[in-house]
């Protein structure tokens, strides 16, 4: 009874529908509130992402960590659809804030957190989601060293509609951009 399953089976569905390879199946093991197994799979990138709580962050087998980056003109960011921030008056923040980074892209999904916990970008933020959609990717992201929340700070829950990823280091920095 403490334990739930938390599962997206395609998570990108909007890439799947339009045949882009982008997208994912997500498998989040819960205890009580806390995320505690994730495993992320990306089948035409032959990506197997997975973590358990205390023990690290793999990617096919390897242990992976978030990058090291500590500012923003280094660093990179992808982040979901613009119109969902736009529901949020967000756009301005965020566009504002990519305009200081190295690189920003419009990416999205479950690849796109693949990219953070392997250290290949340093932010990943999103306007509209559900749990399922990013409960694996949190203990993921986190047990390769990152940090997540909500777009305002709180934590993750059942509730949550947005998402702030980042490799740890730039997570201030980004909220307050945002707020």
């Amino acid at each position: 009874e403490d334990y739930v399953w938390v599962i997206d089976p395609i998570d990108g569905t909007k890439s799947f529908i339009r045949h882009h390879g982008l997208f994912g199946t997500q498998l989040a093991l819960m205890h009580g509130d806390e995320i505690i197994v994730g495993v992320s799979n990306v089948p035409v990138l032959h990506e197997l992402m997975y973590a358990e709580k205390s023990e690290g962050s793999y990617l096919n087998g390897k242990l992976v960590h978030v990058s090291n980056v500590n500012v923003s003109d280094d660093a990179y960011m992808s982040y979901g659809s613009v119109k969902y921030f736009s529901r949020l008056g967000k756009t301005e923040k965020l566009l504002s804030f990519a305009e200081q980074l190295k690189w920003a892209r419009g990416i999205g999904d479950c690849w796109s957190y693949h990219l953070l916990a392997q250290g290949k970008i340093e932010i990943m933020v999103d306007a509209d989601i559900k749990l399922w959609d990013i409960a694996a990717l949190k203990v993921i992201v986190e047990e390769a060293g990152g940090q997540v929340t909500e777009i305002d700070g709180s934590p993750i829950g059942f509730d949550t509609r947005t998402i702030l990823a980042t490799n740890g280091s730039l997570h201030g920095t980004t909220l307050a951009a945002l707020s």
